[in-house]
């Protein structure tokens, strides 16, 4: 087979990510003073050529210098680990290690000192530091690293500047931190001082460059620098597209600059959008010494355990629901593999590949195949209900009309949601004031694309639940809603999302209040829906259902 769906799946996951890094630039407000420059920097390094090394390479080529900077992008749990690999291995060598960190500001060192003395509470030292306002990322990130250094006995050094006095400007962090670095090197001349900074930073020409401008003011020696980048995006497609992304785990581009990969570039965006929705993640990786791989079985057994927890619920045997695969974005030969391995048919490869482009997880039936589109936990658990569903109930593979296969759907999602509410309770869910701020907003406008098609989808949401209002109080026929049902594929797609989450969050709600009994969700979780009308009758019954029980 040609490596055409390959080739497909690199060019949809660029442009997710591309979509991904406009959508968080769009969330971030005014930049901050010498971004541009910044990235410009970053760019044009990790544009330049590059060689293929082992991570022993790395870790020899840190061995030696006196500094040691981690790029670290702050939500990725990949980029917090991957230092603590590292340097567990410099300390096998008997190198004297201090840890220079961007987490906590230089104000409050003695809290970072307390903490790691064992004089003070974690809870203790967040509060203090003013964590979640200074810093703010996810801790149980960050704490990999500080927590390595507290079990290792080593000296931990803050290294960011008040935000009330330097608030966002770049070039003003980095002095500060520079500053901190050299008096470090100072104290301890023959320590290896790793510093874990922003990735953007940690160009040559930014904080490193200050570092050596202020040991010249002190006439000190020439300090030995090594930069260790994370996860560049240029060089991920230049691998991929030579189908070298999962065998090489390090590159040298030269100059004492390194380049771990440990993650893809949809995975490590994706996990500042999970940051700003508040979205716990799956792990890619068994605690820090694994490293990531596509044949790991770390995220199987992750997803093991959510359906442990959704069948002990629903109060199901556990044994015997483990006959599933779990793809993630990390393969970029799923395409290729899914095809010749399951037969899918053309209708089915077209479905697959628009969830991948709504960076959508989803269950495929035909070889009980979970892909995760996104490691949040809410998406593995949604997927992990409709495996569920699938092992209690079957599949409906070739529905009789589009009415059925509307309410179909409906439901199905109804059940995925339920079940991802039971893992997380605080998932939210968009409800009809939603769909109609977005038709506020883009009222009047021309629109094509996504966004036409995503007005359109509101509409038609909000069409539906007028529909059931009224249904409601008449209590007469079912409605009909054939232009609803008939229309494009993707936004039927989209309503029938939409609905089916509006349903399952207020089944959730019901079954928690008591209103409604364990045993009827497990119906509905068995429910086969033979009959060309029975998805349709089975979905307002439940919405007459959930609104008698309040």
């Amino acid at each position: 087979m040609s490596g055409l769906a390959r080739d497909d799946l690199i060019d949809i996951q660029r442009r997710l990510v591309d979509e991904v890094n406009d959508e968080i630039e769009g969330s971030l407000g005014t930049p901050p003073a010498g971004l541009e420059r910044y990235r410009h920097s970053y760019l044009e390094i990790l544009d330049g050529p590059f060689e293929e090394v082992a991570i022993g390479e790395v870790v020899d080529g840190i061995a030696t210098a006196g500094i040691v900077y981690f790029g670290d992008y702050h939500t990725l749990r990949e980029s917090q680990k991957a230092p603590v690999r590292i340097l567990r291995r410099i300390l096998r060598r008997g190198r004297k290690v201090i840890l220079g960190t961007e987490v906590f500001a230089i104000p409050f060192q003695a809290h970072l000192d307390a903490y790691l003395s064992g004089d003070l509470p974690e809870e203790d030292l967040l509060k203090e530091a003013e964590y979640e306002k200074n810093w703010g990322f996810p801790w149980r990130n960050h704490r990999l690293l500080i927590e390595f250094a507290r079990q290792e006995g080593l000296e931990v050094i803050a290294l960011n500047s008040d935000p009330e006095v330097v608030k966002d400007h770049l070039r003003a962090r980095d002095v500060i931190a520079a500053m901190r670095i050299i008096e470090s090197r100072e104290e301890n001349p023959d320590a290896l001082l790793a510093v874990a900074f922003g990735d953007l930073h940690v160009v040559p020409c930014h904080l490193p460059a200050e570092v050596e401008r202020l040991a010249g003011s002190r006439k000190l020696p020439r300090q030995n620098q090594v930069v260790v980048y994370q996860n560049s995006e240029s060089i991920y497609w230049r691998l991929a597209a030579d189908r070298r992304e999962q065998e090489v785990d390090a590159v040298d581009i030269g100059g004492d600059q390194f380049c771990l990969i440990n993650s893809t570039p949809l995975m490590k965006v994706q996990s500042y959008l999970n940051w700003q929705l508040n979205q716990e993640e799956l792990e890619e990786s068994a605690g820090v010494e694994e490293e990531p791989r596509i044949s790991s079985n770390v995220l199987t057994d992750q997803v093991m355990t959510l359906v442990s927890q959704i069948c002990q619920f629903l109060k199901l045997p556990q044994e015997g629901y483990d006959d599933f695969t779990v793809y993630t974005s990390r393969d970029l030969n799923l395409l290729e593999k899914i095809k010749s391995r399951y037969r899918l048919t053309s209708q089915e490869i077209r479905e697959f590949r628009q969830q991948i482009e709504n960076q959508e997880s989803f269950f495929l039936t035909r070889g009980n195949l979970i892909y995760l589109g996104n490691l949040s936990l809410d998406h593995a658990a949604e997927e992990a209900t409709h495996y569920i569903n699938t092992r209690l109930a079957g599949h409906v593979r070739n529905p009789p009309d589009r009415h059925f296969e509307f309410y179909y759907r409906t439901l199905k999602e109804m059940i995925g949601f339920f079940g991802s509410k039971v893992v997380n309770h605080k998932r939210f869910c968009n409800h009809r004031r939603h769909y109609e701020a977005i038709l506020s907003d883009l009222h009047g406008r021309q629109l094509t694309g996504k966004r036409a098609r995503l007005r359109q989808i509101s509409r038609d949401v909000l069409r539906h639940l007028d529909a059931e209002e009224h249904w409601l109080e008449k209590n007469g026929r079912l409605p009909r809603l054939p232009s609803l049902v008939d229309s494009e594929f993707k936004v039927m797609v989209g309503v029938t999302h939409s609905l089916g989450y509006i349903l399952g969050d207020h089944a959730h709600r019901a079954v928690m209040d008591g209103s409604i009994g364990r045993e009827e969700i497990l119906s509905l979780f068995r429910e086969p829906f033979e009959g060309p009308d029975c998805p349709r009758r089975t979905y307002f019954t439940w919405l007459e259902r959930l609104r008698n029980s309040g």
